[in-house]
């Protein structure tokens, strides 16, 4: 999964590294830059949460490795579609991967504010 995750970062959620590739998709420098850096806030989250909560964690990142994938799977087509439909379906994983990292965000959260009350 670590392979198919790397390749879709180069797409959508790369950083400056990745520019060249990226650009092959049609995601300019301001996409990358960014979609790279929430990507990097939301992998530190989730390393972060599974210090914390090990079993969160696991749930959060098999729902991040699911998008994550079904991500790179439209990827490979992508460049055999229109524009309209390139347009719409990019929004869409990248909702999608914008959420994954909104619920390990508000999970972290969670987990911080009850450790801080127990004290």
């Amino acid at each position: 999964m670590k392979i198919l995750l790397t390749f879709f970062v180069t797409f959508v959620f790369s950083t400056a590294v990745y520019a060249q590739d990226a650009s092959f998709y049609g995601v300019n420098n301001t996409q990358q830059e960014f979609y790279g850096k929430n990507l990097q806030q939301c992998q530190s989250e989730l390393a972060s949460l599974s210090k914390l909560d090990p079993e969160a964690y696991q749930t959060n990142k098999a729902g991040l490795d699911y998008n994550m994938g079904r991500a790179t799977r439209y990827l490979l087509l992508r460049s055999s579609l229109s524009g309209d439909i390139q347009s719409v379906m990019d929004s869409v994983h990248q909702a999608n991967i914008a959420k994954s990292c909104q619920q390990i965000h508000q999970k972290l959260y969670a987990v911080l504010l009850k450790e801080a009350e127990r004290n």
